[in-house]
């Protein structure tokens, strides 16, 4: 039977338990209950305050200090307020300068905005200008296909597909874009033509000219699959290995079944 709580009826984790966490800290159950505060109702001595209060530092003597409160950006004077970074003259001097600051812009707008934005590369923020750069780990083919040009080209081949599988004709699932001419073939042929830079010394480089490469974004060159389609399409060299081993064994075993059966039939 099943241990339960004595004022509620809450049924307990274990049998040595009375009542449950919350009866047991309510009114009489309380081990505080009808106990005050040592120090309520008591005059404290100035030495004694002065005591507590030297144990609670504040301003700069506070380790939890931050240089106080910040300063505006344009003239320098101190905020009230943690949250903002100009007072209120030189923020309006700043929307003045700035007239789309603070509207709502229109759906139109904003997709002139992003048309131009788009496809515009940004080498300021690459290899060792990057936030996340971490020496350089990252394969030069992993950063060719995860460049902009890539990500236009896997764009473009969904487009042309009108974002369907081209093996079982699936949409609306998640679509992958493969390469016809294996895309190890295409990088190999590149780095043959670009002979003269070494990796990984010029890899940044390399990744530059291959925006120029039009073996890379053929668009006849990509067809659009579906995770389950594009299995047997990965690693090809593996596939065929595990096919041949099983092969092997197939035929191995079938040797064995034969040669039990000579020997039972002498």
């Amino acid at each position: 039977m099943q241990n339960k709580c004595m004022d509620c009826d809450k049924p307990l984790k274990t049998k040595e338990a009375k009542r449950c966490s919350r009866c047991a800290n309510i009114g009489e159950n309380n081990p505080n209950y009808g106990k005050a505060h040592p120090l309520r109702g008591k005059s404290l001595s100035p030495e004694t305050l002065a005591k507590m209060r030297a144990g609670h530092k504040k301003g700069e003597d506070s380790p939890l200090w931050k240089g106080g409160k910040p300063k505006c950006l344009d003239c320098g004077k101190e905020l009230c307020n943690y949250g903002i970074k100009r007072c209120r003259p030189c923020s309006f001097i700043y929307r003045r300068k700035h007239p789309i600051l603070g509207q709502r812009l229109s759906p139109d707008i904003i997709k002139q905005i992003g048309d131009k934005q788009r496809g515009r590369p940004r080498y300021d923020l690459r290899g060792e200008n990057h936030y996340a750069w971490k020496g350089g780990i990252s394969s030069l083919g992993s950063l060719i296909r995860g460049s902009i040009e890539g990500c236009e080209w896997r764009r473009q081949v969904f487009q042309r597909a009108d974002y369907i599988c081209s093996e079982c004709g699936d949409k609306g699932c998640y679509l992958e874009a493969h390469h016809i001419k294996s895309f190890a073939e295409i990088l190999e042929k590149y780095l043959k033509e670009y002979d003269q830079y070494s990796l990984p010394k010029d890899k940044m480089q390399l990744v530059r000219l291959a925006s120029g490469y039009e073996p890379f974004w053929d668009i006849d060159n990509g067809m659009t699959l579906c995770k389950t389609c594009h299995k047997p399409y990965r690693g090809m060299r593996e596939a065929i290995a595990e096919q041949t081993i099983m092969q092997f064994e197939l035929t191995l075993q079938f040797k064995n079944e034969h040669v039990e059966e000579m020997a039972l039939a002498d």
